[in-house]
């Protein structure tokens, strides 16, 4: 068996421990943070440019979302709706 060991370790092209792939589930957390952190970026970018459409495509049809007065918004147009009329005055101040 030593001398197994040894012919392994003479081996051309051997793969050193730290040049090891990650383990699948660590890639996947990965993958996922870097998705999460391009549609946060894609949602802020979409808030600061004041479309409510660009917005809205973040929420599916059967969303529901409470607005800081503590409103329900339910379903995709209503949220629509709702953040056209939240992001008028800004868009106005915004065109001047």
């Amino acid at each position: 068996m030593e001398a197994v060991r040894e012919q392994l370790a003479k081996t051309p092209g051997r793969v050193e421990e730290t040049e090891m792939v990650p383990p699948r589930r660590e890639v996947e957390v990965a993958r996922r943070l870097e998705q999460a952190a391009a549609a946060l970026e894609n949602f802020l970018s979409a808030l600061k440019s004041n479309h409510s459409k660009q917005l809205a495509f973040f929420f599916v049809p059967y969303s529901q979302f409470v607005d800081y007065a503590g409103k329900l918004w339910t379903g995709h147009a209503e949220i629509e709706k709702q953040l056209e009329m939240l992001l008028a005055p800004y868009a106005k101040r915004n065109a001047r």
